[in-house]
């Protein structure tokens, strides 16, 4: 086409400004899984480099937390008496338990870690938080590997592969659970310099306000209906539910377990989904009302 052809042709309307990532954020980071991936890699790194006892320390950890966990409320307590398997039982709540707590407290720190980068490059900022989840999830794959082992060594085998959804639905509405409540205190982090102490001093509380190391029939002993039914609808306790429905229930058997305990009901389930959804869009939204400060902010957080 020749200059005059181009000089013939009607004008046309300019294209609207759009900014950067936006107004799809989370949609622009779906679309951009490696760049999330840079960001998870870079958060694992090497945290034991020139340790003597290296990578190792990510099985020394979890079990350290079991063992003490197991001794002081199993054996000392004498919990392990009226809840079965009660190795299995502990250890997949504290392992989903840690993961969570993990990834918040990784998450809140997110903006104010990657403040260099984000003064300097254009970056959807929700992938910052997402990807310390993910990393920090990541972290953990040795306590579900040791989890496996010791429930193959309790008696689960493959043909209980059929509860392996439950555990993958229960991590999916754990990790997106942490990932709005994620967004939402990284970005509080920027404004106040507290809440990252105050994120570390509420998942100390989480592992009780979790049927982590008790059966949840002794809360349902004790609270009203409806408050019970709030209790149960903690995303977290619903995700530590799908993991032992995969790798406890196999090892005690679905008759054991409902002589000891009632099965989870149905409306916590949905309304731990609603307040997780909820979470994710409230994070996203504080993340989009404030993408204009989060340069000059984290700057000085």
């Amino acid at each position: 086409m020749t200059n005059a052809d181009t000089a013939s042709l009607p004008p046309q309307p300019p294209l609207p400004l759009r900014e950067p990532w936006r107004p799809d954020s989370l949609l622009s980071v779906a679309r951009n899984p490696q760049l999330v991936w840079l960001f998870v890699q870079s958060e694992l790194g090497n945290p034991y480099q020139g340790t003597l006892l290296g990578r190792a320390w990510d099985y020394v950890r979890p079990l350290m937390r079991f063992f003490v966990y197991f001794v002081v409320i199993g054996l000392v307590l004498g919990l392990q008496k009226s809840v079965p398997n009660f190795g299995i039982y502990v250890f997949s709540g504290v392992a989903t338990v840690q993961t969570f707590n993990g990834a918040v407290t990784k998450a809140t720190r997110s903006l104010s870690k990657n403040s260099t980068l984000i003064r300097r490059v254009n970056v959807p900022i929700e992938a910052l938080p997402i990807a310390s989840v993910i990393a920090s999830t990541v972290r953990e794959k040795a306590a579900l590997l040791i989890l496996v082992i010791a429930s193959v060594l309790t008696g689960w085998r493959p043909n209980h592969l059929i509860y392996v959804p439950y555990c993958i639905g229960g991590i999916v509405l754990l990790l997106v659970f942490a990932s709005g409540l994620g967004m939402i205190t990284a970005v509080a982090a920027m404004y106040v310099k507290d809440t990252q102490y105050a994120v570390q001093t509420l998942t100390m509380l989480v592992r009780w306000a979790s049927p982590v190391i008790y059966p949840w029939m002794l809360v349902k002993a004790i609270l009203p209906p409806w408050l019970t039914t709030v209790y149960l609808s903690n995303p977290v306790t619903v995700a530590l539910f799908g993991v032992r429905e995969t790798f406890w229930v196999p090892t005690v058997g679905a008759a054991a377990v409902a002589e000891k305990m009632e099965p989870l009901p149905t409306l916590p389930i949905i309304l731990s989904i609603v307040i997780t959804i909820g979470t994710l869009l409230i994070g996203q939204w504080l993340m989009r009302r404030t993408q204009h400060r989060v340069a000059s902010r984290v700057k000085w957080s």
